[in-house]
């Protein structure tokens, strides 16, 4: 979807294959007022819902970086392979998102 404005100032939301004629889309223009309502009230109700989800989400990337800085460390001093080395580095990147 891409906001849209008309020339009487309403803005809305249109499939973009409809905009650059790509594609066939059934879905009509969407106020934006009703649809930003919708998503806030989702976003609100997520937020109470879960509260704890950004201090989990802190504590699983701080746990992350701690055994990869470990684990760097035991590789340099010759304690783990090079291999336990990189599978830790893996799973610090899938933690991090990257």
């Amino acid at each position: 979807m891409r906001g849209i404005s008309s020339h009487d100032g309403r803005r809305y939301y249109r499939d973009v294959t409809r905009i650059e004629k790509t594609g066939e889309c059934n879905q009509p223009l969407i106020f934006a007022e009703s649809i930003e309502h919708q998503i806030t009230q989702i976003l609100l109700k997520t937020t109470q819902d879960a509260p704890d989800l950004v201090g989990s989400a802190q504590a699983q990337i701080e746990a992350a970086e701690e055994r990869y800085e470990r684990a760097k460390f035991l590789y340099l001093a010759g304690d783990i392979s090079r291999e336990v080395y990189e599978d830790e580095r893996t799973r610090r990147e899938s933690t991090l998102g990257g």
